[in-house]
């Protein structure tokens, strides 16, 4: 796997949500604001297990991300990329963790114990910049 492009989603760092589209397989899109953080140029979410957006991920890794209010309305450019879902030991994990309790350190601790009180894995995506042509 190529090195990501450090910039590409540099017009979402100061964001604090983001809108995180991905498609059915009709091609129907499917968008989702969510928290996220950026770890050496890519973008990490941590969501439930259950949601379809993992499915539709795993079916189809193109998605566009966009700045967005907590409601979803789009407030920025709208850019491509590739998502893949983290299994539970790879090393980035722990970086993109770290990111997110740095970027939502008031909102982190209720999100997680939600997921636990739940019984709801945390899964972790990464998207990165599409693959330079």
């Amino acid at each position: 796997m190529s090195e990501p492009d450090t910039d590409y989603f540099s017009s979402l760092r100061s964001e604090k949500h983001m809108s995180l589209t991905t498609f059915r397989r009709n091609g129907e899109p499917v968008a989702t604001p969510i928290w996220f953080a950026e770890v050496a140029g890519c973008l990490y979410v941590r969501t439930a297990g259950h949601f379809k957006k993992l499915e539709r991920i795993a079916e189809d890794p193109s998605v566009t991300v966009a700045p967005c209010t907590e409601n979803g309305e789009v407030t920025g450019a709208v850019l491509t990329g590739v998502a893949r879902i983290l299994s539970d030991s790879d090393p980035v994990i722990e970086a993109a963790d770290a990111a997110l309790d740095r970027k939502y350190p008031d909102e982190r601790p209720a999100m997680t114990q939600l997921l636990a009180d739940n019984g709801w894995p945390g899964i972790y995506v990464e998207v990165r910049a599409p693959a330079a042509s």
